[in-house]
Parts: structure tokens; sequence; C-alpha cells
């Protein structure tokens, strides 16, 4: 079993929300799906999401990523093998054009960017106190390394990412608590 919370900041346009639930379930199978959708922040919906998770595994997705036959058993797969990651994440195509585009095989990889990425169930929780959820995924990204765990990601696998927005803000406040911007 495998916990996919889709947490929907703001009204998402429903037609991406949908599209993104039918890709899920008709491509994930053996998963409980969790939508948490509120005008809360983006960390306080996917803590809200973390709270009903139970399983081994949990994944982030945005609600306008959608997956493929095989994209879970992949990365659940690359966990299995390897103790040492703590998260990973999938390859981001479409609009996105981020850090996690440029991946293109398995490996270690310096963050995540929380549109869709897999983890261990080790009691982590999104920091709050990101007020529009930007650096809140890097933000958890470094809380698995300082629990002791490496973040990869897998380029082999493909995610699309419809609608990608960068923001800004928050790099002050992630700055004030790890004392720098590195990941």
């Amino acid at each position: 079993m495998l916990d996919v919370i889709i947490p929907v900041y703001s009204p998402a346009p429903f037609e991406g929300l949908s599209r993104c639930i039918q890709s899920v379930l008709s491509n994930t199978p053996d998963c409980n799906l969790i939508v948490v959708n509120s005008d809360k922040s983006q960390p306080i919906n996917i803590n809200r999401g973390l709270s009903r998770a139970k399983s081994k595994y949990i994944v982030i997705l945005d609600w306008d990523v959608y997956v493929s036959p095989g994209w879970a058993d992949k990365l659940v797969a690359d966990l299995e093998d390897n103790e040492k990651i703590g998260i990973i994440g999938a390859r981001m195509v479409g609009k996105y054009n981020g850090l996690n585009r440029q991946a293109t095989t398995l490996q270690e990889w310096p963050t995540l960017a929380g549109g869709c990425m897999v983890f261990r169930n080790i009691g982590l929780r999104w920091d709050e106190n990101f007020p529009n959820g930007y650096w809140a995924d890097t933000d958890f990204c470094r809380q698995f390394k300082k629990e002791g765990y490496q973040v990869w990601i897998d380029g082999g696998v493909e995610v699309e990412h419809d609608i990608h927005t960068h923001g800004s803000g928050d790099e002050n406040y992630y700055k004030n608590k790890w004392g720098d911007l590195n990941f």
C-alpha cells in the first residue's frame, strides 16, 4: 500500500485536479488516495494529509501532476533497493522547468521540487511557517538529510507537471532556519 497525498491550496481548476486523480487511480495500484483541499497553506495541507497516512512510503503529488504506468512501482523499488535513500523524486516534464527536469539517471540529488516526491514514513512533517510553500520542499529534503538519509532522483521516471509557478519570499525564512541557502 502506498499513500498518495494531493494537497490542493487555493481553488484548483477542476479539470487539472480531475486529470491528476484519474492518472493516479489508473496508474497506481494499491494506493490510498488522500486529497486535502483547503485555503490553508501548502505545508498545512500536506501535514493534514500526513496525519492520515499510514503506509511505509508516502507520495506528495501536486494537483497538476499527471503520472504514467509504473511510476510509483519504480520509485518505491528505488527506495527498497537502497536504504540510504529517504526521499526520491521523478523527472518532471511539461511546463515545469526547474531542477528536477535536468535529471536523466538514478542519482543522488541536492533537493527536490515538491511536485512529485516519494519518501519513507519516518514521522517528519512539513514546516508550516513557510507562508506560501516555496522553499518548504527544500526544507523537507534537508530534514531527511539531517536524519542521515539521502535525497535522490530517478530521471528514468517521468511525470508531467502541467502548471508550474515560481515563488519567492520564503528563502529568508529558510535561511534564518538553516543559516544558509544550501540544499
